[in-house]
């Protein structure tokens, strides 16, 4: 009995002491995390944009356009001026309180959206917003262009969750590329409940470290996702695709890390997944969802499919609004009767052409359905 009454004082100053230890060692790692965050404020995100500077890292997304940032794109043999407002949008800047009588559309999505190689005034977010406010209506129309480079589903729905729905849009379309059902590595909250997510939520450690996992996140997945990503452009210009059915098969296996992902399973559960998502945060934050599904070109122009349903991604996208009753608009009609235009500049990216037939068919969609 002596004995354990002896061992009680000791048990107490060991404790103690351990628990000097770890408060010393908290202490100095959110010094250290706080030093870290003078000097390098969330600059841990590594891409293939680092160079060009026109993007930053953005824990939520993983990266967003550099507010302020202006260059000239050499895209498709022409160069074209464009610049980014101080919200982060290739557009203008807008108010957070929505102006009285009007009507705020949000187009969310990536490249196709955002108009690489093409002007600011030229995409079909502000086409459509010139259109809409020719129509002679007593509202008024604001087109927000929300589209960020090679954005997958994930990456857009926090975009519209953490950034977008602050601006009070009535509608947000979302430009779904085939290539959008990708994931994307994004640390969840791990902070649990109470005094312990309190104090983890406001800790600069914490904080670093969540930045520098994430940075290591993105960085390996976007690596693997990069890597023989683009193997299918050398039998895409080959061209045979458009009249060997072989060809086509062979091109369509090649393009399984970018397009192709959408006649795949993997690609299939993750729309799946984000669509939900998507329709559970419109009606939670009151803004009517639009899915608008790009073609490619080859979906257009191959001639001999033999029995590839070329227009599988599309049906599945269909059958996906129709469950969640989302409006849904399918271009590849439309382009189809254009397709001896110039409409396209490679095998996905609008000329201005294909814009403005893309912005016209939104704004028919958008009256024929009485969303305004």
């Amino acid at each position: 009995m002596k004995k354990e009454n002896k061992s009680k004082p000791g048990l107490i100053k060991n404790l103690l002491f351990m628990g000097i230890v770890f408060g010393f060692i908290a202490v100095f790692l959110e010094c250290v995390g706080r030093i870290v965050l003078a000097f390098y404020p969330e600059s841990y995100f590594i891409t293939k944009f680092e160079a060009t500077n026109r993007f930053q890292s953005d824990y939520t997304y993983g990266w967003d356009w550099r507010p302020g940032f202006k260059a000239s794109d050499d895209k498709f043999g022409r160069v074209t001026s464009f610049s980014v407002s101080e919200q982060g949008f290739k557009d203008r800047d807008f108010s957070l309180q929505k102006p009285a009588n009007t009507i705020r559309i949000a187009c969310v999505g990536d490249s196709i959206t955002e108009g690489v190689g093409v002007a600011n005034a030229d995409t079909y977010p502000k086409l459509l917003e010139k259109y809409l406010n020719s129509m002679g209506s007593q509202k008024k129309f604001e087109v927000i262009n929300a589209g960020v480079s090679d954005y997958s589903l994930p990456q857009e729905y926090f975009y519209i969750k953490h950034k977008i729905v602050n601006f009070h849009p009535d509608i947000v379309i979302l430009g779904y590329y085939l290539n959008d059902g990708r994931n994307f590595a994004r640390p969840k909250n791990f902070y649990g409940g109470g005094v312990l997510k309190f104090l983890l939520e406001r800790s600069a450690f914490v904080k670093w470290l969540n930045l520098y996992v994430t940075k290591v996140a993105i960085k390996v997945q976007y690596k693997q996702w990069e890597k023989g990503r683009e193997r299918w452009m050398e039998v895409y210009r080959d061209a045979n695709w458009k009249n060997d059915t072989q060809a086509l098969k062979n091109l369509m296996q090649a393009a399984d890390r970018d397009w192709g992902s959408a006649w795949i399973a993997s690609g299939q559960t993750i729309t799946r997944a984000y669509i939900q998502d998507l329709h559970s945060l419109a009606r939670a934050r009151n803004f009517k969802l639009v899915v608008l599904c790009f073609p490619l070109t080859v979906q257009l122009y191959a001639q001999k499919p033999g029995d590839i349903d070329l227009y599988y991604p599309q049906k599945f996208m269909q059958g996906l609004c129709k469950e969640y009753k989302i409006p849904y608009l399918d271009l590849v009609g439309s382009l189809k009767k254009h397709q001896n235009e110039k409409i396209y500049y490679d095998h996905c990216h609008f000329a201005e052409r294909g814009m403005e037939i893309v912005a016209e068919d939104i704004q028919n969609f958008l009256i024929a359905n009485h969303l305004i």
